[in-house]
């Protein structure tokens, strides 16, 4: 089952609604990783599994300068409010698609309506 930290930049609720959704989730707050840079961000997913869920658009390049070494999903939204970041969670949780995330290799960016997914490959 596919695992989500949900990055610094967004609500911690937004963990507790995806487990709401079925999924396991975790807060950066929550862990202790508060404060942390990217690249801690990025060792943490990596050595612990997750999906790292993020509205910050750098982490795109950190997908492909680390190689795909985790799955990232950006969220964004016009209002960047978390009633509004559920909302596209919710959707994608209907495509299958975060049923189908593995930990590694894929970013998804996701906003209203649609989303697009980019597999690295090497």
């Amino acid at each position: 089952m596919s695992k989500f930290l949900i990055d610094e930049n967004l609500s911690p609720l937004l963990a507790r609604d995806l487990r709401e959704l079925g999924f396991s989730a975790e807060a950066v707050r929550d862990l202790g990783l508060k404060g942390k840079n990217d690249n801690q961000i990025i060792n943490f997913a990596k050595r612990n599994k997750y999906i790292v869920i993020t509205a910050d658009v750098e982490f795109g390049d950190f997908f492909y300068t680390h190689l795909g070494v985790v799955s990232i999903v950006i969220l964004q939204s016009r209002s960047q409010g978390r009633k509004s970041f559920t909302e596209i969670l919710t959707n994608l949780r209907q495509a299958g698609v975060l049923r189908t995330m593995q930990s590694s290799g894929a970013l998804l960016v996701a906003r209203e309506g649609s989303y697009r997914v980019r597999k690295f490959t090497e």
